[in-house]
């Protein structure tokens, strides 16, 4: 196994041996050694590489499978190799549902931001922006309207290629795993179709975190400070290095699997019991069943989104768990913090969800209705 799949090494018992060890391990992956604090010790950095790295080769997994794999009815269903005169448009349609992604969500992500600034304020210090109305007042008279878009770019910029990755591993997921056939997937139980949407979102959302971690902690660290995404990334790589980057990136998959779990599946069935469409009259239909998933998903993980957040802008310790750091917070705050934020974010979430889904559904039939057109053209 990869180094980085492996338990914890032993450390040479002096400190020179020691940081040679690490700094020789890190520069075998291709990256220097970020200096770290006094505070920091050897076997904390060594668990901060190991962490990134082993989310880096997840997503190498899922991208090597989103681009070699394609659709399994250009191969005939079987999932075996397709033909050689196939294997330039083998990958087409997973590239096209990668697309639809990217383009929904720095659609949405770009629409909703100022309510996204508003909600990370509440949750950073809740003692200190009591409520999203008094957030919003403090926010506008220290910045004005350009504060509410604080971290617009960095956001937008990360959600399109985390999205990619997001819809389209699901999308590429949902494939292998539904039966083929319109009839046999109409035959398929409750249990199967809600199983099969969680195993396809779990694997969107490791892929995903990959961009989506990264991009989280400059944005918010930009809109908690009111700097810029040049002077949040200098401030994150002082502070912490490279791996600051993906502070929280453990808060955030025990966040997103069972929230992306909870939001698909309630989406997935409202789809089918009413067999919505991305058509024009149908549209309003498909924004609230999406609304409903995302309020309902929000509502249930909102504890661990603080978590996320406090992780995020730094208010929690570099070797506090999850477990742990929602103990603090309601030992400290009251449990209503560990909800802070929650009404506005499952408004939010509704918003994001509706929003996020009905234009991933329309960007993915309009790019299905491109390549159809091409292929007629083909013909």
């Amino acid at each position: 196994l990869p180094w980085w799949w492996q338990p914890q090494p032993e450390f040479h018992t002096s400190p020179a041996a020691g940081e040679a060890q690490a700094q020789a391990q890190a520069w075998s992956l291709g990256w220097p050694v970020a200096r770290a604090s006094g505070a920091r010790s050897l076997e904390a950095r060594a668990s901060s590489r190991r962490t990134v790295m082993r989310a880096w080769s997840l997503l190498l997994v899922a991208a090597s499978a989103l681009g070699a794999a394609g659709d399994s009815r250009r191969g005939g269903g079987s999932g075996l190799p397709v033909a050689a005169t196939q294997l330039n448009a083998a990958p087409l349609l997973s590239l096209d549902k990668a697309i639809a992604g990217a383009l929904a969500g720095g659609f949405s992500n770009g629409l909703l931001h100022p309510l996204d600034t508003l909600k990370t304020l509440r949750q950073s210090d809740g003692t200190k922006y009591t409520s999203v109305a008094r957030a919003a007042a403090a926010l506008y008279q220290r910045s004005g309207l350009a504060g509410f878009y604080r971290g617009v770019v960095p956001a937008v910029l990360g959600s399109m290629p985390s999205s990619a990755l997001y819809f389209g591993t699901y999308e590429f997921m949902k494939a292998r795993l539904l039966p083929q056939g319109e009839e046999a997937r109409r035959r398929m139980t409750a249990r199967r179709r809600v199983a099969t949407h969680a195993a396809a979102a779990a694997s969107g959302n490791v892929a995903s975190s990959m961009f989506f971690v990264p991009k989280e902690v400059l944005k918010q660290r930009a809109q908690v400070a009111g700097t810029g995404m040049s002077q949040a990334l200098v401030s994150v790589l002082r502070e912490r290095g490279v791996t600051g980057l993906f502070a929280g990136y453990t808060a955030v998959l025990y966040r997103n699997i069972p929230s992306a779990i909870i939001r698909f599946s309630v989406f997935e069935e409202i789809k089918h019991k009413f067999e919505l469409e991305p058509q024009a009259s149908q549209t309003p239909a498909l924004l609230a069943a999406g609304a409903v998933a995302g309020a309902v998903s929000s509502f249930c993980t909102t504890p661990l989104d603080v978590v996320k957040t406090r992780y995020a802008i730094g208010a929690l310790g570099k070797h506090v768990g999850v477990p742990a750091a929602l103990y603090q917070i309601g030992a400290k705050e009251g449990l209503q913090a560990l909800w802070a934020g929650c009404l506005p974010r499952m408004a939010m979430s509704g918003l994001f969800t509706g929003v996020g889904f009905t234009s991933f559904e329309y960007f993915k039939a309009q790019m299905r209705r491109l390549h159809d057109d091409a292929d007629l053209e083909n013909l």
